[in-house]
């Protein structure tokens, strides 16, 4: 079985909203591609009817582990969407 590539970290839910949003308890959801991961973020923002912007509601983080010091580290990460998602 082939490990997810990206971690979907959503913190539009949460009051106030965290200014660090690539934490483990904002896992949201992991997903194949950068693109799935946006969808699904900006899906859950509209759900949400949220009017906070995208790139303070979720990031979407790439090959994310956590290391020995149980810090969450992904090799990159990308906040918000890049396109509006349908």
């Amino acid at each position: 079985m082939r490990t997810p590539e990206w971690t979907l970290f959503y913190v539009a839910d949460h009051t106030p909203v965290p200014t660090q949003i690539v934490l483990q308890e904002h896992i949201s959801g992991y997903y194949n591609s950068l693109e799935q991961c946006q969808a699904k973020g900006a899906g859950m923002l509209r759900l949400q009817a949220s009017s906070l912007p995208a790139e303070k509601a979720f990031a979407c983080g790439e090959q994310c582990q956590v290391n020995e010091q149980q810090q969450l580290q992904c090799k990159s990460q990308v906040v918000g969407a890049v396109y509006d998602a349908l």
